[in-house]
Parts: structure tokens; sequence; C-alpha cells
């Protein structure tokens, strides 16, 4: 696939085949993955959306799928602005370069439960590697912080994840929730290697694991080890309910049951907030923690 395309919208539907991009961008479109499509391998394609109704510049729902060295950027202030967005098993999705400007607005908890704004996601499926990319998720110039919004870089649910040599950044500009990297429903998950930052006025969090209500999973055998994890949360203007908070790493029941079985090894963990604490392990059922630097 090569050239310049605007407006137009890419569904892959073919199995098997592999779509390399040669100095190829889409403005103001995107592409989808189709179920059907199993075995797809997409690579060095460019996509540009700015101001848009899309809401997911990169979407697989197809299994043994390939998404590899892209470029996403998107820029929303209002409504879903997800960069690259996976629903399928056996799903490699490594070398990418996802920056999103979107709205720190509030969650949906009747419906899908899941952060307006997110750099890359994986919601469900098994067998996914995300490896080597670069993922950023940033609140939008003039978009609102609405009371309870967030911002997400890396979302995952799922089992038999892995998330490694990754550089993550989640950023409000306002008193926002910021959590560089959620996993909340997620089993079998090894989160290693990575470099991830959190910046916001209200609440921060590098990786926060747990179990999920709405998709049932319980957070189980979880590996976080050799990540540089920073943060910084100081109040720029005046909060009623709380002071600025961060965490470096946070295992959390608000899903309903415990974490089982983490090990949490050899983290380097730096938090600069009003309240900040290296690790909480909520509620956490038979967890390592040894040779983390605080």
């Amino acid at each position: 696939l090569s050239g310049e395309f605007t407006n137009k919208t890419f569904t892959i539907t073919t199995p098997y085949i592999t779509i390399s991009g040669d100095n190829t961008t889409i403005y103001n479109g995107k592409v989808t993955i189709n179920n059907a499509a199993m075995g797809v391998i997409l690579s060095g394609i460019k996509i540009n959306n700015t101001n848009t109704t899309i809401e997911v510049s990169l979407e697989n729902n197809a299994d043994n799928t390939v998404i590899a060295n892209n470029t996403v950027y998107m820029e929303k202030v209002s409504g879903t602005t997800n960069g690259i967005k996976n629903k399928a098993s056996n799903v490699v999705i490594s070398g990418n370069n996802v920056v999103v400007y979107g709205p720190c607005a509030g969650i949906d908890w009747a419906g899908d439960g899941i952060v307006k704004t997110i750099a890359i996601a994986t919601l469900g499926g098994d067998n996914v590697t995300i490896a080597n990319n670069t993922a950023k998720a940033l609140q939008a110039p003039n978009s609102v912080v609405e009371m309870y919004g967030s911002i997400d870089a890396v979302e995952l649910k799922g089992t038999n994840i892995r998330v490694e040599n990754n550089n993550i950044t989640a950023k409000a500009e306002g008193a926002g929730f910021v959590y560089a990297l959620n996993g909340l429903g997620m089993a079998d998950v090894n989160i290693t290697n990575n470099t991830i930052e959190a910046y916001s006025e209200r609440y921060i969090v590098g990786i926060q694991i747990g179990s999920d209500f709405i998709s049932g999973i319980d957070g189980a055998n979880v590996l976080i080890a050799n990540n540089t994890i920073i943060g910084n949360s100081k109040n720029l203007t005046v909060l009623a309910d709380n002071e600025a908070m961060a965490y470096g790493i946070i295992s959390s029941t608000m899903g309903g049951n415990a974490c089982k079985n983490t090990t949490i090894i050899n983290n380097t963990i730096d938090m600069n907030a009003t309240v900040g604490y290296g690790l909480e392990l909520y509620g956490t059922q038979t967890t390592t923690v040894k040779n983390n630097t605080i």
C-alpha cells in the first residue's frame, strides 16, 4: 500500500495477507481488521486523525495478527480516542509509535467500563504480546477534565499477556485520574523492562493490576519485573476532595476479588507527590516483593 489517503476507511477481510506501507499515510481515516481476516501482518502504515469522529485508528478483531512498526497519531477534545485496540487472540503488537491526545473524561460504568483516551488497548483474548512500542496518552489541549475523568496509556484485559520493553506515558494537564498501565481483569501476565511515566495534579498510578467485575477475570499470576516507573502529582489547583496522590504499583480490589500470585521484583519507582506510595498491595494473596528501589 503506497501513497496518501484522506477520509478513507480500510477494512481488511482477507486472511493470511501481508500489508506493508510504502510512504503510506492515512489522514482522518482508520484501519479495521475484520474477525475473519486471520493471520494478517500489517506494518509501515501511518495514521493521522485530528478532530474527527473516528474513535479507533487501528482496530484488530482477528486472531493470529501482527501489528508492527506503524505510526498512529490522534487528537480529539471529546469522545473515545483509541490509537490501537485489539480484541483477538495470538496477537503481536510491536514496534509501533502511538500518540493520542484525548479528553480526560469519565468512565461509563454502566456500559463498557473502559477509559475514553487510550494509546494501546487489548481487551480480551489470549496470548497477546505488546513489545517495543512507544505508547503515549495525553490530555488534548482545550479539552475538559471531568470530575472523575481518566486517561490510560495502556489498557489490558485477557490472559497470557506479555508487556515488554515499551516506553509508556500517560498525562493529564489538570486534576485527572491517570493510569500509565491499567490491568484490571488479566491473568498469567508478564510486565517487564518497561519505562513508565504518569503525570497529573490529582491521582496517578504507574501500574495497576486487579480483578474485573465486567469481564469476570480475576487478577492472577502476574510478574512485574525490571521496570522503571516515574510519576509526578502535585496540586497546582485547589481540590476539594483530596490531596494529589501517586502510586508506583497498586494491586486493587476494585473489581471485587483479590489479585493472587503476584511477583514484584527489581523495579525502580520514583513518585513525586503530595501523598505518595511506592507500592500498595490491598487484599492480595500470595505476593512476593523483593529487590525494588523506591
